[in-house]
This record gives C-alpha cells, sequence and structure tokens, in this order.
C-alpha cells in the first residue's frame, strides 16, 4: 500500500512539474490582427473580429502569468466596457469575448502580478503627455487596471497585509488623480477599488482564496 502511495504521489508531482515547465516567459501574445493590419480588413463579422483577439490555446496554458497579464491590459478592445451600463457588467462581457480574462481568474498567481504591476504605475506621469489624447489613453490605461484588480477573484486571493498595500498604494494614485485633474470618471474607479478593499478587510470570515 505504502508503494502505492508513492508511486501516485510521483505521478501527481510529475503532472505538476509538466505543468510548471510548460509557462514560460519567453511567450507572448501581443496581438498580430488587430485594426488597421491587413488581416483585421480580411475578417467582415464583429465575431470574426473579436475571435482573432483571443489567444491560442497552444498558447494560452504556457504563456507566464506576467505575460498573461500584459496581454490582458494591452488587449485593444478594452473601450467595450463601456458600452454596458455599469463597469462590472462591462467586464463581464470582455470576459465573454476575451479568453485572456478567463484563463488569467484561474491562475494563482493572477493577483498579485497585477498588485506587482500597479504598484509601479503612478498617476502623476499624465503630466508627462501634452495632448489630450495622449493623456486620455494614459488615464484608461489606470482605468483598465483597476476595474480588473477590483474582481473578487483578485482581491479575495490576497492576504490581509498585500490588501493593505494596496488600498495604501489605491489612496496614493487617489491622490494624484485628484490633484492632477483626472475626470471623476477616472477617479471613480480608484474608488472603486478601495470600496472593495475595505469590505472585504471588513468582512470577519474574509480568508484568502489560496489559503
Amino acid at each position: 500500500m505504502t508503494l502505492i502511495k508513492l508511486y501516485l504521489f510521483l505521478v501527481l508531482f510529475s503532472s505538476l512539474s509538466c505543468y510548471v515547465l510548460g509557462q514560460t516567459d519567453e511567450i507572448i501574445w501581443d496581438f498580430p490582427i488587430r485594426s488597421g493590419t491587413e488581416e483585421w480588413a480580411e475578417l467582415k463579422t464583429y465575431s470574426e473580429r473579436m475571435n482573432a483577439c483571443n489567444i491560442p490555446d497552444s498558447i494560452l496554458k504556457r504563456i507566464s502569468t506576467k505575460n498573461l497579464v500584459k496581454s490582458c491590459l494591452d488587449y485593444p478592445h478594452w473601450l467595450l466596457f463601456t458600452t454596458k451600463s455599469f463597469p462590472q457588467k462591462g467586464y463581464e462581457y470582455l470576459k465573454s469575448i476575451f479568453n485572456g480574462f478567463n484563463e488569467l481568474e484561474t491562475r494563482e498567481d493572477g493577483a498579485i502580478e497585477l498588485l506587482m504591476v500597479y504598484r509601479k504605475m503612478d498617476a502623476s506621469y499624465i503630466t508627462d503627455f501634452s495632448t489630450p489624447v495622449d493623456k486620455g489613453r494614459y488615464s484608461f490605461q489606470l482605468i483598465f487596471m483597476e476595474l480588473l484588480l477590483s474582481q473578487d477573484t483578485f482581491l479575495g486571493a490576497l492576504r490581509r497585509e498585500e490588501l493593505i498595500d494596496l488600498i495604501d498604494k489605491s489612496l496614493s494614485v487617489y491622490d494624484d488623480k485628484i490633484t492632477n485633474n483626472y475626470s471623476y470618471y477616472s477617479v471613480s474607479f480608484t474608488a472603486l477599488l478601495m470600496v472593495r478593499i475595505l469590505e472585504i478587510l471588513m468582512d470577519s470570515d474574509y480568508q484568502p482564496h489560496k489559503d
């Protein structure tokens, strides 16, 4: 019986090792078919164009979480979330058309990778841009990150000290947005993130999903 258990353990360990080793930073997905390319022009329907942005299955499971986060933040059709009545409904719609978001939510290290990216973002950098278009583009980069990071799947995977670190960071972003005259719309996403963090911290039954 002991030998059988040892055999099963080794099989399981080997399987997990193969899965981990299968992910590599060398694989990226930068949406080769997008608006402006010849391939994009050949696609005639909305559905075809959205499907062309999905990450092929052969890449989806092998791309590292770090690179998957980058792909999700670079998704060309993020603005489609604004077509729905509420941001959360907009995000759910994005999940229905882009498989990267669904895959990211299954990654155990997805939340911490998002947190690491958000830590490096600086709302005051908007002053480096001279045109309203560039300022708006940078503002939406922060909006995309905050909407993604505010999902229960990710916040619920963070430990209490990580959530406290995140709310400290979001408070800093909030102050910088106010100081640098971001729109109310942009500020509201930082506020949404903070509210959802506080809801989790005030929940006496809170336990990180990964523990």
